[in-house]
Parts: structure tokens; sequence; C-alpha cells
């Protein structure tokens, strides 16, 4: 939810050419604030937004009051936030970070440090990008076309949108890498890198607006790639557990094709699904080895859904905002 307002509110400060500027800044001021309260590690970002208007006003692409109104429209979450905390814990400046049962996490936050963050640490970084236990190309291999995405940008002058969308993803980057559980928990892939995905994606979007069919069918094969890796490790829950170096082939595979189910999969081999539930005693009589099957339905809308997208896919750059 953090990563849809965080892009949402650039969006609405990137088209400078937008009637009711006013009431698109005081949005984008909500949206980025509000992002910020339901996940304070996206807080770097959300102040990058800020920077970025404050950069449109400097170079008289917006009005001062353009900075008014996105600071009115940020004060409501904050304000409601602070009065949470005064509510439940009798201070605005208490907050459930405070508070923590969890042995886990009651050692990474505090009040001095309620973010829990520490100095970077470097050791992580290739783990986080690359590998199968939390690599953020091996989950999303379309990203890969993100580095090549922002050199696009900068040469079709695209300012704005390429340091916006290259700063935020760094600075989601950098408060993972100084985060002590970095590696999210019980997750696929990681998990706490999901707010830089749409800033990452807006290169991609620049790449494919150049066009070429070599760069259009390198994307489609990276990004189906990455859709039948998400398929195998949702359909299994999503949630594999932390001690797996290789999440893939120890622990979702297995469940595929048809192993014992482990202990940690206390929910069965696979997600509830509407097919599941609809013939529960059809599927209870295939071998495990088969009872994938339920999953085809899905897979059938799921292409038939690529092919009317490329099928009605138009190319169209947009025009030149900054």
């Amino acid at each position: 939810a953090s990563a849809f307002m965080l892009v949402s509110s650039f969006a609405l400060l990137w088209r400078v050419g937008a009637k009711r500027q006013a009431v698109r800044s005081g949005i984008a001021g909500f949206l980025a604030s509000y992002a910020s309260v339901i996940e304070l590690q996206v807080g770097p970002v959300s102040a990058l937004l800020g920077l970025y208007l404050l950069a449109q006003v400097i170079g008289r692409r917006r009005t001062l009051s353009a900075l008014g109104d996105f600071a009115v429209g940020a004060a409501i979450p904050t304000t409601l936030f602070l009065g949470y905390n005064q509510l439940a814990f009798g201070s605005p400046w208490d907050q459930g970070y405070f508070h923590l049962v969890a042995s886990l996490f009651r050692g990474v936050h505090s009040r001095e440090n309620p973010l829990g963050l520490r100095r970077p640490d470097g050791a992580i970084a290739r783990t986080l990008l690359w590998g199968g236990k939390r690599g953020l190309f091996f989950y999303a291999p379309i990203l890969i076309l993100s580095l090549p995405g922002w050199v696009a940008l900068a040469a079709r002058r695209y300012w704005g949108m390429a340091s916006v969308s290259l700063l935020a993803a760094l600075a989601v980057f950098l408060v993972n890498l100084s985060y002590p559980a970095w590696d999210g928990g019980w997750t696929t892939g990681p998990r706490l890198l999901l707010p830089l995905l749409p800033f990452a994606l807006l290169p991609v979007a620049g790449l494919l607006a150049i066009g070429g069919r070599g760069v259009v069918a390198t994307a489609l094969a990276l990004a189906v790639a990455g859709g039948v890796l998400m398929v195998l490790f949702v359909g299994v829950g999503a949630r594999v557990p932390q001690f797996f170096e290789d999440p893939l082939c120890g622990a979702v595979w297995p469940l595929w094709r048809g192993d014992p189910i482990p202990d940690w999969a206390s929910n069965g081999r696979f997600a509830r699904n509407l097919v599941a539930r609809a013939i529960p005693g059809t599927l209870a009589r295939l071998r495990p080895s088969w009872q994938w099957c339920q999953f085809l339905p899905l897979l059938v809308l799921q292409g038939a859904a690529l092919a009317v997208m490329l099928r009605y896919l138009r190319r169209s750059a947009p025009r030149a905002q900054e």
C-alpha cells in the first residue's frame, strides 16, 4: 500500500500541466505522508517527494503556493498519527515501536531508535540483489532492465523522473541495509524492498517507450519468468521460513512435485483458492504429484489477460513534463 501511495504522489507532482494543481499538490502531500504513517521506513522517500516539489518551485515550474498545498495535505495523516499515539499511549510522541512484545523486534526497536536502523551493512547487499534466498533480481528479473532504463530516461531528458525514481529506489535499499531484521522473516523474496518496486519499474517503462522488438521480447521473457516464479511461491502460501538458503529448491518445489508436507507448512500443501474450495473431494483423490492442477484455471486466465494486453498495447510515448 505504501508503495502505491508514494508512486501515486509522484505521478501527481510530475504532471505539472494538469488542471487543479492546488488539489493535486494537496493529495500528493496526503499520500506521501500517509505512506510514512503506515510504514515509517519509507519516510526518506516521502521527504524526497517533498524535495522534488521544492525543486519544481525553485525551477519556476510551480508557484510557491504548491508547497503550502502539499504541506496541508501532509499534515492530515500526520495529525491523525499523533492523535492515535496520544489516545493509545498517552503521548503524541510515544509510538507502538516502543511497546513491542516479540523479543526479536524488541531488541531492534527502542525509544531512542524507533526504526531500529544501524550503520548500513554492505555484506548483505549481494544477498538482497542476487541469489535465490532474497535476491531482488532473482524474484523480479524484469528489474534488470531498470539499469539501462535510467540511462534511457536521462537520454530523453526526463531528469525529474530519472532522479526521483533512482534516489527513491536507493533510499529504500539503504534503509534495508541498515535494518538488522533485513531478511523479512517468513516471506518470499526481499519483502522490505517492496516499496522500491514501482519506482524501479518507471525506468523499465521508459526503456520500453523507446521500442524495438529486442527490448520488448527481453522484457516479456523476464516478466514471464518472474510471473512463473511468483505463481510457484504464492501457490504454497508465499510464507517460506527464512532458514532456507534456497527457498525454491528446498521448500517450494518439493511441495509442487508431491513430496511429504513438512511441519512448517501448517496450512497444507497449497494455499487456499477457489478451485480447492469448490471441488475439495476431487482434489483430495488426486495423487500429491498432480494436485497442482488446481491452479490451471488461474494460469489460463493469466495467460489470456497477458495475450489481451499484448494485442491491444499501443505505443504512445508520454509528453515531456520536465
